[in-house]
């Protein structure tokens, strides 16, 4: 079973679980195979790893421009209702952090001025805990190596140790 049936599955158990009447529910699967469709000719790969990035403001954007250069106004306002509700299951769920809705149809240009900048801005907020638990890493490996070779420089009867070639002895065994 692929991810596009998983998640259409879930959708419309979903929809079911909040009321929505068949109707509705019809044309909102109808509407995210609209979109599934439109990933699909733009050669992007529907995945649970791919999906945050499907649903960043971003994207949605792009695609509300392709349902504008494409449809009727109101088929707009319809698919990307269907797209914000979708996107909300998808958040409640916990399958992607959070998604920022479309608002209410735009005009194109509106549209065009709300597009986020082409570079995110760098978040210095992030965690360092990978940093930490890498560094925390190195220093027990170094700790142990340091400890190994101590261990091998003071005491006569190590088996553990790094051999010093000078005071290496070699032993001829009777025949």
């Amino acid at each position: 079973m692929n991810v596009i049936h998983i998640l259409l599955q879930n959708f419309a158990k979903f929809l079911q679980d909040t009321g929505a009447s068949a109707n509705t529910a019809r044309n909102y699967l109808a509407d995210i195979n609209v979109f599934f469709r439109y990933l699909s000719d733009k050669q992007q790969p529907v995945s649970f790893l791919t999906l945050d990035s499907l649903l960043s403001s971003s994207s949605q954007n792009n695609y509300h421009h392709y349902l504008l250069d494409h449809f009727p106004t109101a088929t707009v306002k319809r698919r990307i209702s269907s797209l914000n509700k979708f996107s909300q299951f998808v958040k409640n769920s916990h399958l992607v952090t959070p998604v920022t809705p479309i608002s209410s149809f735009q005009s194109p240009a509106s549209v065009s001025s709300s597009l986020p900048s082409p570079l995110p801005p760098i978040s210095h907020s992030k965690s360092n805990s990978p940093f930490l638990y890498a560094l925390f890493v190195l220093l027990i490996i170094s700790v142990s190596i340091m400890s190994g070779y101590f261990a091998s420089r003071f005491s006569k009867s190590s088996i553990i140790g790094l051999v010093d070639p000078s005071a290496a002895t070699i032993y001829s065994q009777p025949r």
